[in-house]
C-alpha cells in the first residue's frame, strides 16, 4: 500500500465483499471494528463501509469475520477487512452487476455471504 490518497467516499457506496472481487483492485488499507456478539451485527457491516470510504475504498474485504481478542484482560471481539480501489486490468472486460451494499436501503450485494450478516 502506497501513499496515494483517495477521496472520501460515502459509506452506503462500499461494498462489503467476503473474498476477492473478479475485478482488477489496488488495497489501500486495513480497517477493523469491534462486535459486540456473534453473529454480526449490520452496525459492524456499516461501520466497516464508513471506515473504508473515509480512506476512498469502493470496497472492504471481510478478512476476520468474527474473532476474539487474543488479550484476555481486552476481551473485545473485533471484524476485520482490507479496503480496495477498483482499477482497470484485464479482468474488468465483464460488467460488474454488484452494487453496494446499503443497510439502510436494505440493499444487498450479490456477490456478499458474510458469516451474521442479514441476507
Amino acid at each position: 500500500m502506497g501513499d496515494e490518497r483517495y477521496a472520501a467516499v460515502p459509506a452506503e457506496n462500499v461494498i462489503i465483499l467476503d473474498s476477492a472481487p473478479a475485478w482488477s483492485y489496488s488495497e489501500i488499507g486495513y480497517v477493523q471494528t469491534k462486535a459486540l456478539a456473534y453473529p454480526v451485527g449490520i452496525e459492524v457491516y456499516s461501520e466497516l463501509q464508513k471506515l473504508a470510504g473515509d480512506i476512498g475504498a469502493d470496497a472492504v474485504i471481510v478478512t476476520v469475520p468474527f474473532a476474539e481478542d487474543a488479550k484476555p484482560a481486552v476481551a473485545k471481539r473485533i471484524v476485520k477487512g482490507v479496503a480496495i480501489v477498483r482499477v482497470a486490468g484485464p479482468s474488468d472486460s465483464a460488467t460488474v452487476t454488484d452494487g453496494p451494499y446499503n443497510p439502510v436501503a436494505g440493499s444487498q450485494p450479490v456477490v456478499v455471504s458474510v458469516p451474521g450478516m442479514p441476507q
